[in-house]
């Protein structure tokens, strides 16, 4: 059998598309560091800022954090507005193909940024993840925004490219765009 290979590899392949001048910190780093907090539940760019500030000491011991420092809220922030979510999360549904084992598997969404238009109406990305019940491993990964469809065709999207077989799905609550 093959040896797995490490997330650090899959997400060293996503292009940074940040300019040099002003550049502190990797963008390796931070999308590691981000993927860490949210593996432990941190949902939100400040808990995801509260949980590398309160963990400093032993994640400097294995990320390169310039000057010691790591990453404060406002460069998530900035990050994640310039990240390709899209090739992150092909990145991380590559690493995690590499142990799907069939067990119950819990879908779900949750919203990850949220805005209110100039027309009123919210805007939100949503993260939907699939979740084994039993590994308490994250398989999945897919980004939405809610004007540019639903979760529904996201779902269907990740099982094509998940290829598990004799696996019991749950799912929460899928948010559905409606069509005018």
């Amino acid at each position: 059998m093959e040896q797995a290979r490490s997330l650090i590899t899959f997400l060293s392949e996503i292009e940074d598309s940040r300019q040099a001048r002003g550049k502190r910190h990797e963008q390796l780093s931070i999308l590691v560091l981000m993927i860490m907090a949210m593996l432990c539940g941190k949902t939100s760019l400040k808990s995801i800022a509260r949980f590398v500030k309160a963990h400093h000491a032993e994640l400097a011991q294995y990320i390169p954090l310039p000057r010691g420092k790591v990453p404060s809220y406002s460069t998530f922030q900035r990050a994640s507005l310039r990240i390709k979510i899209d090739d992150t999360c092909a990145a991380f549904n590559k690493w995690m193909s590499q142990y799907v084992k069939p067990e119950p598997i819990a879908v779900d969404g949750k919203s990850i940024t949220s805005t209110v238009t100039d027309t009123g109406k919210q805007a939100f990305t949503a993260l939907v993840s699939f979740f084994g019940q039993k590994s308490q491993l994250i398989y999945q990964i897919g980004v939405l925004e809610n004007d540019k469809g639903s979760e529904i065709h996201l779902v269907q999207s990740l099982l094509k490219m998940m290829q598990v077989e004799r696996s019991i799905f749950t799912l929460d609550a899928l948010h559905c765009q409606k069509k005018r």
